[in-house]
């Protein structure tokens, strides 16, 4: 909620933004699938480089939006589209890490992703999904005869 425009730049050829987390830890994280809406966002409401990215849809004066801001703004969205209205911005993010990992993705690049210090706490962010039995692991075993 902190991101200001001028933490949003180009390397390597595609945009990123730089995150500032817990002890003031900075990750760089691509944007590009999200890129045409943030851009869209910084031009509409006008925002130059010190403003904040993320300001209350109902002012136009260059304040942060605040947790408490973002969760009420997730659950009204919820409630309007029908959806489950126990989901917050936390759970989507364990929803991200989960699928990064069961998409195969290394735990230390999720870690680093998530901003953990640990890849225990990125673990226990890690929502356990049951898979079917012909998934299981031990079907792909070999022996040597």
């Amino acid at each position: 909620l902190s991101v200001k425009v001028k933490d949003i730049e180009t390397q390597e050829g595609m945009p990123v933004v730089h995150l500032r987390g817990k002890g003031e830890k900075i990750r760089t994280l691509p944007i590009v699938k999200a890129w045409a809406l943030v851009d869209e966002l910084i031009k509409l409401r006008t925002k130059g480089p010190e403003d904040y990215l993320f300001t209350p849809v109902r002012t136009l004066e260059n304040v942060r939006m605040t947790r408490i801001g973002v969760h009420k703004l997730i659950k009204y969205h919820l409630k309007r589209l029908g959806i489950d209205s126990s989901r917050s911005a936390h759970s989507v993010r364990r929803t991200v890490i989960s699928n990064l990992l069961e998409s195969g993705e290394r735990l230390e690049l999720v870690q680093k992703v998530a901003g953990h210090a640990s890849p225990n706490v990125t673990l226990r962010c890690y929502n356990v999904r049951e898979e079917p039995l012909s998934k299981n692991p031990l079907l792909n075993l070999r022996y040597k005869e």
